[in-house]
Formats: structure tokens, C-alpha cells, sequence
């Protein structure tokens, strides 16, 4: 029974080794990501992305901004009272990660 009990006892020297290595690839992750920043055309194409998903039209991804606004348009105009239509959890989805990417690259 003791020896099965000093597999489940924490090593404190193994915690701070891990805390070390996490604290060194965390500050290598930071200058990485300092040095390579997202250019204005992958903004506007994560954007566009976010859009098009957020209007359930996710084919429109390659067309022009104007297509998206007006199915955005119009797929507001189809969520009124009494005629609603929902979003699928993986378009729902898709947006919230775009917008998150959107953050972080802004």
C-alpha cells in the first residue's frame, strides 16, 4: 500500500522543473509571436470570415463584402419574432474562433 501511495505523492522538485520550462516556452512563445504579426490582409480576411459565418453563409466567404452584408441583411430580416432561425452550433462556432483570432492579431 506505500508504495502505491508514493506514485500519488507530488514530487515537489518535478513541479518546479515544469514551472521552469513552462515559464521559459511562455516567454519564447511571447517574443515569437511579437516578431511575426499578422499584415492587413489577413485581418480583413479573418474578419471576413467572422462576417460570413455570423450571416450563415459561409459559401460567401470568397465573394465581395457587399454579397455578405446583404445576406447578412437578409438573414436578419428571417431572425424577426415569431420566425426565428438559429444559427448551427458549428457556424456558431467557426465565428467565435474567428473572432478570437481577430483579437488576439488586433
Amino acid at each position: 500500500v506505500l508504495q502505491q501511495a508514493l506514485h500519488h505523492i507530488p514530487n515537489p522538485n518535478a513541479e518546479c522543473m515544469l514551472r521552469n520550462v513552462a515559464l521559459r516556452l511562455g516567454q519564447q512563445c511571447v517574443e515569437d509571436a511579437m516578431t511575426t504579426l499578422p499584415d492587413m490582409p489577413v485581418i480583413k480576411a479573418i474578419q471576413k470570415i467572422s462576417w460570413a459565418v455570423a450571416s450563415g453563409s459561409m459559401h460567401l466567404v470568397h465573394g465581395s463584402n457587399e454579397d455578405i452584408h446583404k445576406a447578412f441583411d437578409k438573414f436578419r430580416v428571417c431572425s424577426q419574432p415569431g420566425q426565428t432561425k438559429l444559427p448551427d452550433s458549428e457556424d456558431v462556432q467557426v465565428c467565435k474562433e474567428a473572432l478570437e483570432v481577430l483579437t488576439v492579431s488586433l
